[in-house]
């Protein structure tokens, strides 16, 4: 520690045990003819124990000091003081005016005991009609933890309080250490469940054949906060719900010892025999993506998920229809000032994605006017990688190998919502006109120099 307010501690939970997980699969093979087998089983495991850093022993506290309910007063008292023309703030003018005390406020703008907060006179601080305050007041998005964190996040305003009477650990138990005070715990945990159905082909008549389908689910444990101590399960953010994958090899039957030209001379068997193509192919869910707490207007989380989509247009590539997107703007940018509570694109209609508190919740924790976090899956991945390969036999221990290897052979563009070279992806920035564009696909050029397009690339190799 340094020793300034914005350190954090973190520490070691005595009890922290190692982590645990319990894997099970079983499944059920059964012969299809002489040369095929198919197998269904199931896979699963549970991880326990996990170890999780995110409990804050020194989260900020808006309930139990009344720093919630005041919050709601200030907001009462800006709408209030707009509907008289008295201007955009949030100072209490007196009995009968429809605005209310604020007295946590006021100890920390101006060092005012709450003996004195009933004195419209102690309402003087600039403070009152400061946009980083105001807006915090928003009908549509209040924001009361930003509120409470103005306040006890500037050092003169903290030594206000003191002198008005306020303890010190008024918002934080520690006040000194800002930063958190984060125990690394056994509080995490994850779980999978899969089924597979696998079809195979061994090598017979040139023809060989593996594929399998995979219908599974990756859920996780989510500590949100003190005040949901059962924290929550979501959708793990590397999901993948469905997965096809097939890989072949097929040698043309013709040529020597094969079906047709099989007594061939050694120039037409030189052109036309020993050829084969064999290849890989995927196509599976699309990459999840996290929308986080929010509210769905008009809709579900399946209807809305069932709206994500390529849509290609002149300039730009997006993954939801316009509307949804145009509405989903308007929803977040807000005015705490205005009539509508809402700012000049105008107030939202339909079907759109709206921030979780709004005007009849607000949060203490994560989850309670919203989703803890909303998982969507993009446009699905479709990829097949084809080679052709031709054997010249040279003598009966030496051949040659040339092959043609065209790796996304039909050149398919697998967008991503989010970055091709994260781990996990949200798409939470609701408020700018940029939302719903999709401006990323997949490649992967650090590890297998793949740029994402079609490459083709042409082997030689002699084989002895």
């Amino acid at each position: 520690l340094s020793g300034a307010v914005t350190d954090q501690v973190n520490v070691i939970n005595p009890a922290l045990k190692v982590p645990m997980v319990q894997s099970w699969s079983f499944g059920f093979q059964r012969e299809l003819g002489a040369d095929m087998a198919i197998e269904v089983r199931y896979m699963g495991n549970l991880a326990t124990r996990a170890w999780s850093g995110s409990i804050n022993y020194n989260e900020t506290n808006i309930q139990e000091n009344g720093m919630l309910q005041e919050f709601k007063l200030a907001q009462q008292n800006l709408q209030a003081n707009l509907a008289a023309n008295r201007g955009a703030n949030f100072r209490y003018y007196g009995p009968g005016t429809g605005t209310s005390p604020l007295p946590i406020t006021v100890a920390y703008f101006s060092a005012i005991p709450a003996s004195r907060a009933g004195d419209p006179a102690v309402y003087s601080s600039s403070n009152f009609t400061n946009t980083s305050w105001v807006n915090a007041l928003a009908t549509q998005a209040p924001a009361p933890f930003t509120y409470a964190a103005n306040l006890h996040s500037d050092a003169t305003r903290r030594a206000n309080a003191i002198t008005a009477g306020l303890p010190g650990n008024f918002f934080l138990v520690n006040p000194d250490k800002r930063g958190g005070a984060w125990d690394l715990t056994n509080w995490g945990g994850s779980s999978y469940n899969a089924a597979t159905v696998e079809v195979r082909r061994r090598f017979s008549k040139g023809l060989l054949v593996n594929s399998s389908y995979t219908f599974g689910k990756a859920m996780q444990y989510i500590w949100t906060s003190f005040r949901q101590m059962d924290g929550a399960r979501g959708v793990s953010p590397y999901n993948i719900t469905h997965a096809f994958k097939v890989n072949w090899l097929y040698e043309l039957p013709v040529g020597k010892g094969r079906h047709f030209l099989t007594g061939s001379n050694a120039i037409v068997d030189g052109l036309l025999g020993g050829w084969a193509i064999n290849g890989t192919g995927r196509i599976q869910s699309g990459s999840p993506f996290n929308i986080g707490n929010v509210r769905l207007i008009g809709m579900t989380r399946n209807e809305l998920q069932s709206m994500v989509a390529v849509r290609k247009e002149p300039n730009f590539v997006y993954f939801l229809p316009q509307d949804v997107i145009d509405n989903t703007i308007k929803a977040n940018n807000l005015s705490a000032t205005s009539a509508t509570g809402y700012g000049s694109l105008g107030v939202p209609s339909g079907r759109y994605i709206a921030p979780a508190n709004n005007t009849g919740c607000v949060e203490l924790h994560a989850g309670q006017c919203g989703g803890v976090r909303a998982m969507l899956y993009g446009p699905k991945f479709v990829r097949f990688d084809i080679s052709a390969v031709k054997k010249i036999r040279v003598t009966e221990r030496i051949n040659v190998e040339f092959r043609g290897e065209f790796l996304n052979t039909f050149n398919n563009t697998n967008f991503i919502v989010g970055s091709a070279g994260n781990d996990t992806n949200s798409a939470t920035n609701f408020s700018s006109s940029d939302f719903g564009k999709i401006t990323a696909a997949y490649q992967d050029t650090s590890t297998t120099n793949d740029p994402g397009g079609r490459l083709v690339q042409f082997v030689l190799r002699i084989n002895f």
